[in-house]
């Protein structure tokens, strides 16, 4: 069974303040793009600690700008095998794909290459994707707050009002 434009089409308004909302993590340009704050925090520390920092900065990386590598691979793989989805012929869809394809794809833009590329997604399976990056981004907006705290904290930079 396989999803249309128009069965995905109608989920939009499921998620779409959600997505606006997360946007800013995700939209380079936008004052909260994480991998820029990420930057920003290492300009204002020592070089050692610059480099301290690279693991987060990877972290961000694997989650915002993708794909993911390694263990923190895709949760699930969606597409034909069979078939050229917009990737190559015989790949398959990782969920972080499906679920920046569904979010500018769908709620956001109409893109058209995206829409091709959720023509045999099942709905569930491109929502499940949005929820399931949205957690990673999630996790990773508190790992990157957590450091910019404790830097404060520690007195390595301060923020002047």
């Amino acid at each position: 069974m396989t999803t249309t434009h128009g069965a995905l089409a109608e989920s939009k308004t499921i998620n779409s303040i959600t997505i606006v909302e997360c946007r800013v993590f995700f939209t380079p340009g936008e004052d909260c793009y994480l991998p820029g704050i990420v930057t920003a925090l290492q300009s204002l520390i020592t070089p050692e600690q610059a480099k301290a920092r690279r693991f987060l900065k990877q972290h961000v990386a694997q989650v915002v700008i993708g794909p993911r590598i390694g263990a923190s691979g895709p949760i699930f793989h969606s597409g034909r095998l069979e078939m050229d989805n917009g990737l190559g012929l015989g790949i398959l869809l990782g969920s972080d794909l499906v679920a920046m394809d569904y979010i500018y794809g769908i709620a956001l833009h109409e893109d058209d290459d995206r829409l091709a590329r959720l023509e045999n997604v099942w709905l569930e399976s491109a929502l499940q994707a949005v929820v399931y990056h949205f957690n990673d981004l999630l996790h990773v907006i508190a790992n990157v707050r957590a450091q910019v705290e404790h830097d404060l904290e520690m007195g390595y930079f301060e923020l002047k009002t």
